[in-house]
């Protein structure tokens, strides 16, 4: 998978509505160039924008009140 897009071998796979990947723990854009041994995941839109929200404290739950 070395020189290969992270984009590139999760639609070889047959990964479906991948907004970005996974790499070794990682969130990457589907752009980013994998090295040998890398560990690669697909990451689904729906997933992406969860995680969006709670990095921003937006999701229920989530937020932060100020003292």
């Amino acid at each position: 998978s070395a020189g290969r897009t992270a984009g590139e071998l999760l639609r070889e796979t047959g990964a479906k509505d991948t907004a970005v990947a996974r790499v070794n723990g990682e969130l990457r854009d589907l752009a980013h160039v994998l090295a040998d041994g890398d560990v690669v995941e697909p990451v689904t839109a729906q997933d992406f924008l969860r995680f969006l929200l709670r990095w921003q404290h937006v999701a229920p739950g989530s937020q932060v009140c100020a003292a």
